[in-house]
């Protein structure tokens, strides 16, 4: 969920929305986005912070992140971002009837998700994006979630999806597709704008 989404709930309604992050593979839940119980004097902000991340592990479950250039584990200091695995007795072992893809995605004992995240020094892990959606820009990699995720905080825009496009000079550039709030169509202009 978008960190403003949270927010709007939590400001305006009182309601408090925590998320937790699974697949069909982890049956269903890996992570839940509860604040520690030492965290309660923290700020409304910093509780929404937390409560704005995938979470962290649940009991019984190992996850640990995984560059995926370097094949080291990521580091957890909030930043270095790594491919998501996790291994627990509840997680799948395979694909039914399908052994070329549960050679790609089960290995050693874990559960590629294809997902890639941080881990702050807390253990809460952020969803960066699919490892398929990454956009590689001048050697940098682009989170196209995050992008969506800030261009969605403006309160003119009611929707937002981020795609790559092939560029000779950057290798790839994002392109920002959006939709306007249906009452801010009509101060809107078509604009294009280059990313530079």
């Amino acid at each position: 969920m978008p960190r403003h989404l949270i927010e709007s709930f939590e400001k305006k309604y009182g309601v408090i929305l925590a998320q937790g992050y699974g697949a069909t593979e982890t049956s269903p839940v890996v992570t839940l986005s509860i604040p520690k119980s030492y965290m309660e004097t923290l700020s409304v902000d910093e509780k929404i912070d937390i409560r704005a991340t995938a979470g962290m592990p649940i009991p019984g479950l190992d996850v640990k992140l995984v560059n995926t250039e370097t094949g080291k584990e990521a580091r957890m200091d909030g930043k270095e971002m790594g491919e998501i695995l996790v291994r627990g007795p509840w997680i799948a072992g395979e694909y039914y009837k399908d052994p070329q893809q549960s050679a790609v995605t089960f290995k050693d004992g874990w559960f590629h998700t294809g997902d890639i995240g941080t881990m702050s020094k807390e253990g809460y892990i952020s969803l960066v994006d699919r490892t398929k959606d990454l956009i590689k820009s001048a050697g940098e990699w682009i989170s196209s979630i995050d992008l969506e995720n800030t261009i969605m905080g403006f309160s003119k825009v009611l929707e937002a999806a981020v795609i790559s496009l092939p560029d000779d000079k950057w290798q790839e550039r994002p392109l920002a597709c959006v939709v306007p709030q249906p009452d801010a169509a009509k101060t809107i202009t078509k604009r294009r704008y280059r990313l530079i």
